[in-house]
Order: C-alpha cells, then sequence, then structure tokens
C-alpha cells in the first residue's frame, strides 16, 4: 500500500488546482455555484487517487486498504472545505444551527463521501 501520507497530499493538491480552475471558470463564464458541483469536484481526484494507489501497490491491495485510503481523503476534505468554513463561521459569531449550517454540512460529507468511494472504486479499476 503506497504511504497514506502522500495519497493525502495528492488528493489535497488536486483539491486545490480544482478549485482554484473552477473558481476562475466560473468568474470568467458565470458558471454558476451548486452544492453538486461542491461534491464532483471533491470527488474526481479519487479517479487519480485509485489509479495511482493500484499502480504503486506491490500487490493488490484488500479492501481495508482501500478503505482506509478513503477515509484519509475524506478526512481532508471534512477539514478543509466543512469544518474550516464552519469554524470560521462561528468565530464570525453566525449562528450555524438558526441557518442549517449544520445539516448542510452533514449532508456534503455524506453525499462527497459516497461519490468519493465510487470514483475510487472506478479508478482502482482503470489500469493504464
Amino acid at each position: 500500500m503506497p504511504a497514506l501520507s502522500s495519497i493525502a497530499l495528492r488528493f489535497l493538491l488536486w483539491l486545490i488546482v480544482i478549485r482554484v480552475v473552477y473558481a476562475l471558470a466560473a468568474a470568467v463564464l458565470g458558471i454558476p455555484h451548486l452544492a453538486a458541483t461542491d461534491v464532483i469536484l471533491s470527488s474526481v481526484p479519487m479517479l487519480i487517487i485509485g489509479q495511482f494507489a493500484a499502480k504503486t501497490a506491490t500487490r493488490d491491495m484488500p479492501t481495508a486498504e482501500w478503505v482506509m485510503i478513503w477515509a484519509v481523503c475524506l478526512g481532508v476534505f471534512t477539514l478543509l472545505l466543512v469544518l474550516g468554513p464552519l469554524a470560521f463561521a462561528i468565530s464570525q459569531g453566525v449562528d450555524v444551527a438558526a441557518v442549517g449550517g449544520i445539516r448542510q454540512s452533514l449532508f456534503a460529507i455524506f453525499s462527497t463521501g459516497i461519490m468519493m468511494g465510487v470514483f475510487l472504486l472506478i479508478g482502482s479499476r482503470v489500469r493504464r
């Protein structure tokens, strides 16, 4: 199994690059920002992660190791794009419970986690 730190760093870099490119495209082309867009933009890097993990593994990886990779990437997503903004909103005095922020955050984690698993599975099956 490849090192989890390199997988987490690779996922973080892809997440940042995709967000910057999307923000530029949205500013120039006027693309709307939807919750589904966040889910897809956060999940697509799992294709590359799955390919990287399958290619660098020295043996067939059991399901438990794939789950660890998924959990590390979901943790990076949760810290960077869910808990970070929530902490910022709370520090600014926003009552996140009153505006539905906790429910939306849980939905984002749940839906992104499912899509990340799907894209990881697809990426692990693709051979270059």
